[in-house]
């Protein structure tokens, strides 16, 4: 199941404390981030794993063009959950 950012405040907010909330949210995911980049993993042990990726710099083609074209190199974050919260299938 994904949610969004907005779905996740509602859900912390429902008492009404939505702008504490969202400040919490917002200083905790800045430091993952930070962290993150940083040593390239942050995990919070039994729950997630945030990883930071960098995909290097392709060339690719237009597929309504068929125009070849450049990809910059790109980092992002990705999160996983722990074993424990899996589904197991």
């Amino acid at each position: 199941m994904k949610s969004t950012y907005h779905e996740l405040i509602a859900v912390l907010s429902l008492k009404g404390e939505r702008k504490r909330n969202t400040s919490l949210f917002r200083r905790f995911f800045s430091l993952v981030k930070k962290e993150a980049w940083r040593t390239g993993r942050f995990v919070i042990p039994g729950f997630v794993s945030f990883n930071a990726r960098v995909y290097k710099q392709r060339t690719v083609r237009n597929p309504q063009t068929g125009v070849p074209m450049v990809l910059p190199k790109v980092r992002v974050m990705s999160a996983r959950a722990s074993k424990t919260w899996r589904v197991k299938r």
